[in-house]
């Protein structure tokens, strides 16, 4: 892993909340989970598809790779071809259905106009 990546605790944080959802948790932790942060379980899911986002979208930007994989919120087919990034975030084309698709600095996955 690059040191770059290493030292951005954002990033970090980013990928040890989408390496904990894809391991797993029980239903009985997601229960617990969700009680201590007063969430219903579908936030709880958002949480986990954000941070992934930002993971994702973290670790091209700071590899300088061309692509993000993230499911584009039109069609739910992964892998979206980066296009640009501007002080708001990404923004990206599905190579599937053509939709443009932003990303912001949150991990928000929303079809631009």
């Amino acid at each position: 892993m690059s040191d770059v990546i290493w030292r951005d605790t954002y990033l970090q944080l980013s990928r040890l909340i989408a390496e904990i959802n894809a391991v797993g948790l029980t239903s009985d932790q997601i229960q617990g989970l969700c009680e201590s942060m007063d969430l219903h379980p579908d936030d709880l899911n958002e949480l986990f598809e954000r941070a992934n986002t930002l993971w994702e979208v973290g670790k091209s930007n700071t590899l300088g790779e061309s692509q993000v994989h993230v499911n584009c919120p039109n069609c739910d087919e992964g892998v979206l071809d980066q296009t640009a990034v501007n002080d708001d975030g990404y923004e990206l084309t599905c190579p599937n259905c053509g939709a443009y698709v932003l990303i912001d600095d949150n991990g928000f996955v929303t079809l631009g106009e």
